[in-house]
């Protein structure tokens, strides 16, 4: 992260440090705990903490970042973490480029990381911080476009309507706190939270 031209700050914990990357956006690294490694070693005993999340999520970088910026972060997040990185589909205003497990293949199931220009996504939203953004799974594009509906209801924002792409279908939207978020229907394979489908995302927020 140092070299990379990154920050490295104190210790959060005894497993966790803080750190910044090259826009200055936080991320903490972890070292795993005994038990965790375990429990991986063990998928009968294995809780997932959330079902129904994709196991990727995106990073929009700073509205007015250079020409190119969304290049030099990824290419900074795949060499301090050792992934792979490529330029994955070229937007107006850039490009979203993806990081994938270096173990695995280019495959959706293999990625780690998604990063573009907020301003692709977010349109004219004054959006000028550094985001991640989880992605929550939806079983179809009705149950897509209701959810994205249900959000405003509920208090949140839908900051990107319900919009059809490459494989599949997707809306971003803001929590009550401002939290950013998406909603997603793939119509390739992605691979589910272990012993839990998408779909039990989807019957907990019916409950």
């Amino acid at each position: 992260v140092a070299t990379g031209g990154g920050r490295v700050g104190d210790a959060v914990t005894q497993r966790e440090r803080r750190c910044w990357d090259i826009q200055g956006g936080p991320f903490f690294l972890r070292q795993r705990s005994r038990a965790e490694r375990v429990a991986d070693a063990a998928p009968e005993h294995w809780s997932p903490p959330t079902a129904g999340v994709l196991n990727w999520a995106d990073v929009l970088n700073c509205v007015g970042v250079e020409a190119g910026g969304e290049r030099a972060v990824t290419a900074f997040y795949s060499a301090a973490l050792g992934w792979a990185h490529a330029v994955a589909l070229p937007f107006p205003g850039g490009d979203y480029c993806m990081s994938w497990d270096a173990s695995g293949g280019l495959e959706n199931r293999h990625k780690v990381m998604g990063l573009l220009p907020s301003a692709v996504l977010l349109g004219g939203a004054d959006k000028a911080q550094v985001a991640t953004l989880p992605f929550f799974a939806c079983r179809d594009d009705a149950d897509l476009d209701a959810r994205s509906a249900r959000v405003a209801e509920l208090g949140g924002a839908v900051l990107t309507p319900p919009t059809d792409i490459q494989d599949g279908r997707f809306s971003i939207c803001s929590d009550g706190e401002g939290a950013l978020f998406a909603l997603y229907h793939r119509t390739d394979a992605w691979h589910d939270t272990r012993e839990y489908p998408a779909d039990a995302f989807v019957a907990a927020a019916d409950e």
